[in-house]
């Protein structure tokens, strides 16, 4: 069980990290190489975001870096934000984590044992027993039956 949980865990991580992409945050691109700014930067002109301002001017140009700050955060890659995705995460730590294999074997024969689940495998007559020394009530204790006029109404949907 502990190999198929490590297993399990593996694969998990695997997965997490292969949906980093290698221009998420070690290679950098500028928004000009992104075709997606071209049409991103017709749309602003189109709707008028630079207020008529020359092209080269210094007001266009703030306007320019600003909106290269908002494509560069939201559209071309929104993960790439303040904050690192997991799988960028997970990645980072791995490149900077230093492991001694030959420590890890010696720790490995002081482990604990495996936690005994067999309470996962139980009846459900034998659930309903711890169930009823658990609150205290005996099969004579329970609710009494609905009466009829109770089992008349219907209330599911």
């Amino acid at each position: 069980k502990a190999a198929e949980l490590g297993m399990k865990l593996a694969h998990g991580f695997e997965i997490m990290c292969s949906k980093c992409t290698a221009s998420s945050s070690d290679c950098r691109s500028s928004v000009a190489d992104n075709q997606q700014w071209d049409g991103f930067l017709r749309s602003l002109k189109k709707n008028d975001y630079f207020k008529g301002e020359m092209e080269g001017s210094s007001r266009y140009k703030e306007l320019l870096r600003l909106a290269e700050i908002y494509f560069d955060q939201s559209v071309a890659k929104p993960e790439s934000s303040s904050t690192l995705s997991p799988g960028e995460a997970t990645l980072t730590a791995l490149k900077t984590l230093t492991v001694n294999v030959e420590e890890l074997r010696k720790e490995e024969g002081s482990l604990p044992s495996a936690d005994d689940d067999s309470w996962l495998y139980i009846s459900p007559d034998e659930l309903e027993q711890i169930l009823q020394e658990a609150t205290g009530l005996k099969d004579s204790d329970s609710v009494p039956p609905a009466s009829e006029e109770e089992q008349k109404y219907e209330l599911s949907d």
